[in-house]
């Protein structure tokens, strides 16, 4: 049967529209990357103010679209929700907060018995998992919930390489954490599912068999760094392609929903660290890593100095990458609203056929879905 003129021209354009944002690409690898997120874990902020943060913007000349909190279940009174937190860290809407949320007493042993899986699996804990439900849920606002993380290694009690731990009870204590908060009603909360990059174990610690399912996560994540040639136990220095390659191809199979580095950061030992973060910008390209939304760098001198101000340069790189990766963003979105209207202008102008007519929709819905991204 012949294509109707029609038809045929507004394929051209969505096909147009489609590899001038990205080359050679499918509707997903459009939709992403037209407005890659910026975070960061900047201690103390946002405990008592949130002057970290702002210092760090100003060295960058960038403002946060994320701010990154760790909290521990057994940390005493500050192992509650902190609703002035959420409200510094949130800026009255204008940051996303991420909440990293720990079963153990930050700081102590790898191995915590109080807080191994099976203590979350028969109910110990339900009553302060119900309480942070609700206390999420009365916030209001969206929260990034991160429990957890790096479940592929052996450095927290949760993690499969501490014994008694399994997939099989991991995937039981994240969906009954889910469970309760969904009882509670707290559906302003986007559960994040954050493996480390590469595996302690490769044979048995693999983080595909950790996924607790589609019904359970609606963001997948990935922690990796830079260790730098004081850490060849940890890879030495590798940049970030080496780094989060290979675990992202691997998480796109796991599930369909974005994903985000819910962790990064590079060392000094061993390379420029000003080059890698340029680096990072131009490997975290939307051909590379289509799925790509949300970047949160670990700002913290901890085992490392991982630090945007570590080094002379660094800070100034960073900010530069970031304007000129919004600057490409904006250039892509303006393409879209074009050919946005032009398809508008065409499906008035003209007298299509009802089976054209019928198929118009899925155009113009595949147009306002990537433009909102």
């Amino acid at each position: 049967m012949p294509i109707h003129p029609w038809f045929a021209r507004i394929t051209f354009m969505a096909l147009v529209t489609l590899l001038a944002v990205v080359g050679v690409a499918g509707p997903d690898r459009a939709a992403a990357n037209l407005n890659l997120k910026f975070g960061v874990h900047a201690p103390p902020a946002p405990i008592e103010n949130l002057d970290a943060l702002r210092t760090l913007e100003e060295s960058i000349g960038h403002e946060a679209d994320i701010l990154s909190i760790y909290q521990g279940w057994g940390n005493g009174g500050w192992a509650a929700v902190q609703p002035e937190w959420l409200e510094r860290a949130s800026g009255g809407g204008a940051r996303d907060v991420l909440i990293t949320w720990e079963p153990w007493v930050a700081g102590g042993a790898f191995s915590q018995p109080d807080y191994h899986l099976t203590t979350i699996t028969n109910g110990r804990h339900d009553a302060y998992i119900a309480a942070w439900a609700r206390d999420l849920k009365a916030h209001g606002e969206m929260i990034h919930l991160r429990p957890m993380h790096e479940m592929n290694g052996h450095w927290y009690p949760w993690a499969g390489g501490i014994p008694g731990n399994t997939p099989t009870r991991y995937i039981a204590a994240w969906r009954r954490m889910h469970g309760i908060f969904q009882r509670e009603g707290a559906t302003n909360v986007r559960w994040v599912w954050s493996p480390m990059a590469y595996d302690e174990e490769p044979d048995r610690l693999r983080f595909e068999q950790f996924y607790p399912g589609d019904r359970y996560v609606d963001v997948l994540a990935l922690d990796g760094y830079n260790w730098g040639t004081r850490e060849p136990g940890w890879g030495g220095w590798r940049s970030f392609d080496r780094i989060f390659r290979d675990a992202y191809l691997r998480l796109e199979q796991v599930g369909p929903q974005p994903i985000w580095i819910t962790e990064v950061g590079s060392a000094t030992e061993g390379g420029n660290k000003a080059r890698w973060v340029r680096q990072m910008f131009r490997q975290a390209s939307p051909r590379r890593y289509s799925r790509l939304q949300a970047v949160v760098w670990f700002n913290i001198d901890k085992e490392r100095d991982w630090r945007l101000t570590s080094s002379p340069g660094v800070a100034r790189t960073f900010g530069t990458e970031l304007a000129r990766m919004a600057r490409r963003q904006t250039r892509q979105r303006n393409q879209l609203r074009r050919n946005t209207r032009n398809v508008d202008q065409v499906l008035r102008s003209r007298r299509p056929s009802e089976r054209a007519r019928s198929r118009a929709p899925r155009f113009r819905s595949l147009f306002e879905s990537v433009r909102r991204r």
